[in-house]
C-alpha cells in the first residue's frame, strides 16, 4: 500500500483567490516545490482534496477548474512533481455532502482507487475542515 499526502488546494498549495476561476491567476505557495520534493523522496505520492462550492454557485466554471488542474501538474511536472489525481467537491457549505469536507469522502475515495495506507498518510490544509477530514479518514 502507498502513503500520501492529501492536500487542499486553495491556500495550501496554491494562493487563495477565493473562488479561483482563471486559470491564469494560479499562483503557488513560496516552497511548494521544495517541499513537495523532500515529500516525494520520502515515498509520499500526491492528491488534492478541494471543496468548491464556487460551481453551484455559478462562480467557478467546471471546465475552468479542469484546466486549473490540468496547468498545475504541468507546473509541478516541470519539477518532476505531480498530483495524481485532484479531488473536489462542487457541493454548498451546508450540504453536508459525503465528499465535501469535513466530511472524509475524497480521502476515503483516493484510498480505495489508489491503495492509500491512510494509517501511513496526511492530510494537510489551512482550514479546520481539512484537519477534521483527516481525523475522520
Amino acid at each position: 500500500m502507498k502513503k500520501a499526502v492529501i492536500f487542499d488546494r486553495d491556500g495550501t498549495l496554491i494562493v487563495d483567490k477565493v473562488y479561483l476561476n482563471d486559470p491564469e491567476q494560479i499562483k503557488f505557495l513560496p516552497e511548494t516545490f521544495e517541499g513537495l520534493k523532500i515529500l516525494k523522496d520520502m515515498g509520499f505520492v500526491f492528491f488534492v482534496a478541494t471543496n468548491q462550492s464556487g460551481i453551484p454557485r455559478g462562480l467557478v466554471q467546471i471546465e475552468n477548474l479542469h484546466e486549473i488542474h490540468r496547468r498545475m501538474n504541468a507546473e509541478l511536472s516541470e519539477h518532476g512533481l505531480k498530483i495524481e489525481k485532484f479531488y473536489y467537491a462542487p457541493y454548498m457549505t451546508d450540504s453536508n455532502h459525503p465528499m465535501r469536507k469535513p466530511n472524509p469522502g475524497m480521502l476515503l475515495a483516493a484510498a480505495e482507487e489508489y491503495g492509500i495506507d491512510l494509517s501511513q498518510s496526511w492530510m494537510l490544509g489551512d482550514k479546520d475542515v481539512d484537519v477534521l477530514a483527516g481525523q475522520a479518514a
